[in-house]
């Protein structure tokens, strides 16, 4: 847990889904210098895949959270961030072809949707 906020370069991303490989290889009694074919017979995804799906997850509950989701519309509608975190969200959703605009519009969708329940609820009283 965490490894999807942290800033992990393609060669150490390569580095985990080898030392992950070994470790199952290890688990299971085989040689490390046997065949890579474990992940698929095991239907295992890499260690990189999973970093990837979790920081599109974090995303996901960033944007469904009523605290976050202005300040990620905020983020998301800016050209250029300094946020690293960010960034790497944002890269994980293209690398899934994840389409960021959808990304806005539904975040833009449930802003309004919150707003109008809120003067729904106002007027009630």
């Amino acid at each position: 847990y965490g490894l999807e906020i942290v800033n992990i370069t393609c060669t150490e991303l390569n580095k985990l889904d080898r030392q992950g490989r070994i470790s199952l290889k290890s688990l299971l009694g085989l040689s490390k210098f046997s065949k890579n074919y474990l992940l698929n017979i095991f239907n295992l995804q890499n260690v990189s895949t999973l970093i990837t799906q979790r920081r599109v997850q974090l995303l996901d509950q960033l944007i469904k959270n009523n605290i976050t989701t202005s300040y990620i519309l905020q983020l998301l509608t800016q050209r250029d961030t300094e946020f690293l975190v960010f960034n790497q969200l944002t890269n994980a959703c293209n690398q899934l072809n994840i389409d960021i605009l959808n990304i806005v519009i539904t975040v833009m969708e449930l802003i309004n949707r919150r707003s109008n329940v809120t003067l729904y609820q106002n007027r009630k009283m």
